[in-house]
């Protein structure tokens, strides 16, 4: 819903929209915020998606102990483990 609002309509799940072409690769160092965060067990099995907000945090709707949109810290060991790549949307 949010890269609707900002005009881009990308594939629903996770794991097609890791591997849109609209989106390019961005290192974890460089991060900004409205960049996307995939997570999963391997580049090629992305199971869950969020957006950078800045400071080290993201939004991301979740089932990770509770089943809410919430705001989590990247740096968290959880996230750390499984975060496979960030990308963001071609200008």
């Amino acid at each position: 819903m949010l890269m609707r609002q900002r005009g881009y309509v990308m594939p629903r799940d996770a794991g097609p929209q890791s591997r849109w072409d609209r989106l390019v690769a961005v290192d974890r160092s460089q991060l900004q915020p409205g960049d996307l965060l995939f997570f999963g067990s391997a580049p090629e099995k992305v199971t869950h998606t969020g957006m950078y907000i800045g400071d080290g945090l993201f939004i991301n709707a979740t089932t990770h102990e509770t089943p809410v949109v919430r705001i989590d810290n990247l740096n968290e060991p959880y996230w750390t483990k499984i975060l496979v790549g960030a990308r963001r949307p071609k200008e």
